[in-house]
């Protein structure tokens, strides 16, 4: 006996197919999709689109009849079939099925429809190609995350939420170079903040050294026993981490960084900022 003869759907296997949730890339665009996640949204779709395609593949008792509408399994079948693909979001697939649906109306012969099979399972596969997925390892997924630098930061520097984000996300899609610019946004702003504070001025175009040895001379100027001058103190000593992390003497990036680079320096920088807040 054929598969076509054996395989069955019940209406309430159907009507809930009808209500399939999204696909979870496009339910929650942009965020992070487990690999779990994905195997459990494609995998019964593909498995059930497959038994579809091999049903109406293996329809050994039809090739001498014409197809119609009285078959109600072959109608069951492409019902299910378009369900799928609109789970999938196959669109071009789903105007197969509904072509393959016209065959049958029209009474075809099983040769021709057969042929019709054919296509539907490329198109389907040709579509499921169209769609790419980026990976990011479980060791990286953590710079996808919001609030990376930590909420009391985002409160109390709230422009500097954008780069910090992005800082991150270009860590985790393996763009070094471009997370190392967003961390120089984020230094500018700190280091000014940081300027300010000790009231100093502190140039964009002085290199690291120019800017610690003016913070240390402010600093040593101030009462030595204050919390205030300890803080401001672990700052300085957090801008000279951010210094060694950076690795040039300037305060401009350099051409091009790796990604163990460009960690170091979030780390550096997240340390600066986490020192700063607590000293303004």
């Amino acid at each position: 006996m054929s598969a076509l003869a054996t395989i069955e759907f019940p209406a309430a296997e159907l009507e809930s197919s009808r209500h399939s949730i999204l696909q979870p890339w496009l339910e929650h665009p942009y965020a992070l999709i487990s690999w779990w996640d994905m195997q459990k949204f494609s995998a019964e779709k593909f498995f059930s689109l497959s038994r579809m395609l091999a049903a109406l593949e293996d329809m050994d008792e039809a090739k001498n009849l014409t197809l119609d509408h009285s078959n109600g399994i072959v109608v069951q079948i492409l019902e299910r079939c378009e369900i799928e693909c609109k789970g999938l979001n196959l669109r071009l697939s789903i105007k197969q099925v509904r072509e393959m649906h016209d065959s049958l109306g029209r009474g075809v012969p099983w040769s021709v429809f057969s042929g019709e099979v054919i296509q539907l399972g490329k198109r389907i596969k040709d579509e499921l190609e169209l769609e790419m997925f980026f990976h990011i390892s479980a060791e990286h997924s953590g710079y996808y995350e919001e609030s990376l630098f930590g909420k009391e930061i985002e409160t109390k520097f709230p422009q500097l939420t954008e780069d910090i984000s992005e800082a991150g996300k270009c860590i985790a899609l393996g763009r070094a170079t471009a997370a190392v610019f967003h961390l120089m946004r984020i230094m500018e702003y700190g280091t000014q903040k940081f300027g300010a504070k000790l009231q100093v001025t502190f140039s964009a175009s002085k290199n690291w050294q120019v800017i610690l040895n003016e913070a240390d001379k402010a600093i040593r100027m101030m009462n030595q026993k204050s919390i205030r001058t300890k803080r401001l103190a672990a700052v300085s000593a957090h801008l000279y981490n951010v210094k060694l992390a950076w690795r040039n003497e300037v305060m401009h990036p350099k051409q091009t960084y790796t990604l163990e680079e460009a960690e170091e320096i979030f780390g550096a920088v997240r340390g600066f900022l986490n020192n700063l807040i607590k000293a303004i």
